[in-house]
C-alpha cells in the first residue's frame, strides 16, 4: 500500500506520519532522537507526538530516569487504524472534500433516491463482487425506514443477477436478523454472500459503504443522504480498507445462520 494512501486513510499530516514511521520498529526514542532522525525541530516533533498520543497511536513510557516514545502495541494500533477510515465519509457527505477533475461524484437526498442508488449495484456484470462495510446503526435504521417490500424485490433481483456480496459488519447484526419475520428471512436467504463479523465497536456508525467496480457508495439512511463516487483510486483505497477489516474478522456462514432462524 502506498505511503500517500496510508496517510490519507489515517488522516495524518506529513510531519506526524514521519514521526510515526520513525517509531515503526517498536524501539523507543527520546524526542531529541526522533528530531535528529527525521530532521525536524524538537518542538515540532513534541507537538506531533502529543497529537499522535491523543489518537492512541503512540505512548510515552518511563525508562529508568527518562521518558521515551513508543508506537502503540500492535493490536491497539490496528484497532485505531481500522477506525480511522471513517473520517473520510462525513467529509464526502458534506461535500467538503477537495475533488479533482478525474472524480465523478453524485449526491442523493431522500429515501426514494437512496432506494435508486442501491439499484445501481444491480447494473454490474453477472458474478461480479460487491464489497460492503455495514454500520450497525445504519442496518437498524434501514430496517425501520425502508419498507420490506422494497427489500423483497431488491434481494430477488440480487439473486437473479448472481451478484457476489462480500460484507463486513458487527456481531450485533445477528441480533437484527433474529427480529426479522419469516418472509424477511427468506428474502435474505440464498444470496451469494460471504459474511465477516468484527467487534461492534469498529462498525458502530450510521452509514454503509459499498464498493463495486470503480464505484464507492456511502449511504446514511438516517439522514436520507447518499453519495456515489466514481474513481478507480478511491475505489481501490476503500477495497484496501475492506481488506484490512476482513483480515481481522471472523468469517461466518450467514445463509446457514438464516436457515437456522427460519427453521426455529
Amino acid at each position: 500500500m502506498k505511503t500517500s494512501a496510508i496517510k490519507r486513510i489515517m488522516g495524518l499530516k506529513n510531519k506526524d506520519f514521519d514521526v510515526l514511521q520513525c517509531l515503526k520498529s517498536g524501539q523507543g526514542y527520546k524526542v531529541s532522537q526522533i528530531a535528529r532522525l527525521i530532521k525536524q525541530p524538537r518542538t515540532t516533533v513534541g507537538f506531533s507526538l502529543n497529537q499522535l498520543k491523543r489518537r492512541g497511536l503512540v505512548a510515552k513510557v518511563r525508562i529508568n530516569n527518562h521518558y521515551e516514545w513508543q508506537k502503540m502495541a500492535t493490536n491497539n494500533l490496528e484497532s485505531k487504524f481500522l477506525k480511522s477510515w471513517m473520517w473520510l465519509a462525513p467529509d464526502l457527505l458534506s461535500n467538503r472534500t477537495l475533488l479533482d477533475h478525474q472524480i465523478k461524484i453524485e449526491f442523493y437526498r431522500g429515501i426514494d433516491s437512496i432506494k435508486e442508488i442501491y439499484k445501481k449495484i444491480l447494473n454490474i456484470s453477472q458474478n461480479e463482487r460487491v464489497y460492503t462495510i455495514q454500520g450497525l446503526k445504519s442496518a437498524a435504521c434501514a430496517h425501520a425506514k425502508i419498507s420490506p417490500d422494497y427489500y423483497f424485490e431488491f434481494h430477488q433481483q440480487f439473486k437473479n443477477k448472481r451478484v457476489i456480496l462480500e460484507c463486513v459488519s458487527g456481531f450485533g447484526v445477528l441480533k437484527l436478523f433474529e427480529q426479522l419475520s419469516q418472509k424477511e428471512l427468506r428474502s435474505h436467504y440464498g444470496r451469494l454472500v460471504i459474511a465477516y463479523l468484527v467487534p461492534d465497536e469498529l462498525v458502530e456508525h450510521d452509514f454503509d459503504v459499498a464498493i463495486f467496480e470503480d464505484n464507492v457508495m456511502i449511504i446514511n439512511v438516517n439522514e436520507a443522504i447518499a453519495i456515489l463516487v466514481k474513481n478507480s483510486s478511491i475505489a481501490n483505497l476503500f477495497k484496501t480498507i475492506f481488506s484490512n477489516l476482513q483480515d481481522r474478522a471472523k468469517k461466518i456462514d450467514l445463509n446457514g445462520y438464516i436457515k437456522t432462524l427460519i427453521n426455529e
